[in-house]
């Protein structure tokens, strides 16, 4: 998701919406949630930066490794090779005093001289990630299977007459 949120390139940001879309209608309700709910916070709030700005280190999930696709099981963290986007994305969430920044719509979108046109890039980005987020959340509002729900109702009421105390 936030991969297509740093591409500049309009084919590939379209392959990784096409990507998700995918994996969004194939993957099994409770493995998509589990993956999912806890990031997307995280990904509104990326796609509410100002274009200009670069992008908060902190919010940007690089898989909990060194690096994007980081695991201990993939091919990338076994040879130590990996993709120059990985390693860009790497070095902004892993090091505070990293010289590289990620911004909305890709890197080539900063060094435009139109305002304009840097905006517009970020714009597409935006439009990218909230059709993307949108997918999602025809999924992430679905009943989780295995759950009672019967338990959770009751707990929320607790929670709301609480709240009005």
């Amino acid at each position: 998701m936030q991969r297509a949120l740093l591409e500049d390139d309009g084919s590939c940001r379209d392959a990784l919406e096409r990507t998700w879309s995918n994996l969004c209608d194939h993957t099994p309700l409770g493995p998509l949630l589990v993956a999912t709910c806890p990031l997307y916070g995280n990904w509104v709030l990326l796609l509410t930066q100002p274009a200009h700005w670069p992008l908060p280190p902190q919010l940007l999930h690089c898989g909990g490794g060194s690096g994007v696709g980081s695991h201990p099981d993939s091919p990338a963290s076994s040879s130590g090779t990996s993709s120059p986007a990985e390693q860009q994305v790497s070095t902004t969430t892993t090091s505070s005093s990293a010289t590289c920044h990620q911004y909305l719509g890709g890197q080539s979108a900063q060094h435009r001289t139109d305002p304009q046109e840097r905006e517009a890039a970020a714009t597409e980005a935006r439009m990218a990630g909230a059709r993307m987020l949108g997918k999602l959340a025809g999924f992430v509002v679905r009943p989780v299977p295995g759950l009672d729900y019967s338990k959770v109702r009751f707990l929320l009421k607790n929670i709301a007459f609480t709240c009005m105390i």
